[in-house]
């Protein structure tokens, strides 16, 4: 390695947090560290920071179209906004869990990876539980006619989309 190579990489060493800091380097790619786990020097054409739904679509597109990128997520999981809570046995989407026909990349999506989709009940009275914990029925009305869910809650596209990723290209 050069001589300004390594002088490089001890003032990124020495601007280090415990979170990421990235900077274009000397050949115009990202270089980032992460010192809550040891030092990481990483070298990467496109970063993508965040690990929702646009950043491992995007990271999907760039892995398939064999171009070099690192996925950075903040969190310890991926996924974003998306999230499905498990409570004995039954899945719940906490995060975006509608999808419609107008949307042609995400049922492009459901189709590549066999995912099931089936149209959101929308028929009969409304209920949900206000910011006082009181539970309302029959105020309101379902607006979601024509949307679609996904079988297991939308966290299964989330999942499917960073399985495909290499493990090395996505750091949390």
């Amino acid at each position: 390695s050069s001589a300004a190579s390594d002088v490089y990489k001890r003032q990124v060493a020495s601007d280090c947090r415990p979170r990421w800091r990235k900077s274009l380097d000397e050949t115009g790619s990202y270089s980032f560290c992460k010192t809550t786990s040891g030092l990481n020097l990483m070298h990467t054409d496109t970063l993508i920071v965040g690990g929702g739904l646009a950043g491992l679509s995007l990271a999907d597109k760039l892995h398939t179209s064999d171009q070099d990128f690192l996925l950075a997520e903040a969190r310890d999981r991926l996924g974003g906004r998306i999230e499905t809570a498990v409570v004995d046995g039954a899945k719940f989407d906490l995060g975006p869990a509608w999808f419609w026909d107008g949307q042609p990349r995400m049922s492009a999506l459901v189709k590549r990876f066999e995912l099931t989709a089936f149209e959101q009940f929308y028929q009969g009275d409304l209920s949900f539980e206000d910011e006082r914990g009181v539970v309302q029925r029959g105020k309101g009305f379902s607006s979601m006619q024509g949307s679609y869910r996904l079988q297991g809650g939308l966290t299964s596209l989330a999942d499917s989309l960073a399985d495909s990723l290499p493990v090395d290209r996505v750091q949390l």
